[in-house]
């Protein structure tokens, strides 16, 4: 088994390739069984194509029985293209947004964290370019940008983790903040929005490669 990394606090967009289904399990696990208490709800969103949630790597490391209140906070939800996942993205913004309006309201309304997963990202681009590549890039910028606004609230609403197969990562892929990757190049979170919105897209080689250049703020 691979090293088995996990999200840091200040995460907020990250790329994350791993092909190990008990890697990616320990990763979601250590999310929503790390510091938590009762001032705070935490959930994970995992949204894939194809039905490949880990339940038997996940299951072993948070037995259910023990655990009931864990598996009540995750969310297993398919899209099979960029509408269905701008879709999905779109009513989790909505709800962690009204979570978080009702505890601006009461204090006593415990404090929202969520991690929305999205495995397979290529796939589902895959299958709306093949109809409209333009509005597949269209929707892919929309999607990011509705993930970036959430995970730059303070306190951090959201983070977001990109989840690829390990031998779908850039070849020499530096991480953000590596002199080689960072050199000139202002983090996500302060470029100006005219970069996002830009065509960059068409002079980049995979999904991962967009996302990784133009929205996160690590690599695994």
């Amino acid at each position: 088994m691979e090293l088995a990394p996990t999200l840091l606090p200040t995460d907020k967009v990250v790329l994350w390739f791993s092909s190990d289904e008990e890697c990616i399990s320990k990763m979601m696990a250590t999310f929503l069984t790390t510091d938590s208490d009762e001032h705070s709800a935490k959930t994970l969103y995992f949204i894939d194509a194809m039905d490949r949630f880990p339940i038997a790597e996940f299951c072993k490391l948070v037995p259910p029985k023990e655990n009931a209140a864990v598996y009540e906070s995750v969310r297993i939800m398919a899209s099979l293209d960029m509408e269905e996942l701008f879709s999905v993205v779109s009513q989790v913004v909505s709800s962690t947004q009204m979570t978080h309006s009702a505890r601006l309201r009461d204090p006593s309304v415990p404090q929202t964290q969520v991690c929305v997963v999205i495995r397979g990202l290529d796939v589902i681009f895959r299958n709306t370019a093949l109809k409209d590549q333009a509005r597949a890039h269209l929707l892919l910028k929309d999607i990011m940008l509705r993930l970036r606004m959430m995970a730059n609230t303070d306190p951090l609403l959201l983070k977001a983790v990109l989840l690829f197969e390990a031998q779908q990562k850039p070849p020499g892929g530096n991480l953000p903040g590596s002199k080689a990757s960072s050199e000139g190049v202002p983090p996500p979170s302060k470029r100006p929005r005219s970069e996002y919105r830009s065509g960059a897209s068409a002079n980049l080689n995979s999904i991962a490669a967009y996302l990784m250049k133009f929205y996160a703020d690590r690599v695994v």
